[in-house]
């Protein structure tokens, strides 16, 4: 491995999506696209379930707008596409038995690694007329309810609930339970401006952002020349993490 590329691994650019092998070998790298995922499909309940969000405002609003800003910005939110990555912290975000556990197919998986400037930028360069763009780290705590500010009676209630994201976003998009802290969350989050293909499956190119990817521990052989040959399309590097001496290591990979 490279200088530049190690320390590419350590620094604050570096995100890690982990994932299983064969939605990385048949369609992330083969396609060279990552694809978004939905709120309402995640396994956390105060994000497929509504948020019984309240609204409050100035003087005389109407119940109809109330209720309609409400519902509205619950679906908004539940129909969001995201990405969800792992960031370095005290420990690497490739070195999380946990994530390798649930995520990355029980160490037989694949961790991929981006440049996370580069991939905002494709994002908003591919993206940005049709959605509002938020890349933040999840904030674990204890679930705070959101409140919908309404204060102009004249609003329609799709510009009630953008404003609202826009103003408050932290709190509506990237909070999580304390439980969940040790993933270190980085996400990447659509907010759809109309009200349109509220289901449009969504993908983004990562010709530019992916930068290396890495094996799991107990990633089959049979698969390294898959992985050689979709790594040399993509003209990036690749190697195994290996668990020796009870610590990671990460290993070039031989598949002759």
């Amino acid at each position: 491995m490279t200088e530049e590329l190690t320390n590419f691994l350590n620094s604050d650019d570096a995100i890690f999506h982990y994932t299983k092998k064969e939605t990385a070998m048949e369609y992330i790298l083969n396609d060279k696209k990552l694809k978004f995922g939905f709120f309402h499909s995640t396994n956390d309940p105060y994000e497929y379930k509504d948020r019984l969000t309240s609204a409050t405002g100035l003087g005389h609003i109407n119940d109809s707008l109330f209720n309609k800003s409400m519902d509205l910005i619950d679906n908004t939110i539940k129909n969001a596409p995201f990405l969800s990555f792992c960031k370095n912290s005290k420990n690497k975000g490739y070195e999380k038995p946990r994530m390798w556990s649930q995520y990355g197919q029980n160490h037989s998986g694949i961790c991929l690694v981006f440049s996370k400037k580069s991939l905002i930028k494709t994002i908003k360069n591919q993206l940005s007329n049709d959605y509002l763009i938020y890349g933040k780290n999840i904030n674990y705590k204890k679930i705070s309810f959101e409140d919908l500010y309404i204060y102009d009676d004249d609003l329609s209630v799709r510009q009630v609930v953008i404003n609202n994201i826009e103003e408050n976003y932290q709190n509506f998009l990237f909070q999580k339970h304390l439980d969940y802290k040790d993933e270190n969350e980085f996400r990447i989050i659509l907010i759809q401006k109309t009200e349109n293909n509220f289901y449009k499956n969504i993908f983004v190119d990562i010709s530019d952002s992916l930068k290396f990817i890495i094996l799991g521990d107990s990633f089959p052989k049979v698969y390294l020349p898959t992985i050689k040959e979709l790594s040399s399309k993509l003209n990036i590097t690749y190697e195994k993490l290996e668990w020796r001496n009870n610590q990671y290591f990460l290993d070039e990979c031989h598949n002759s």
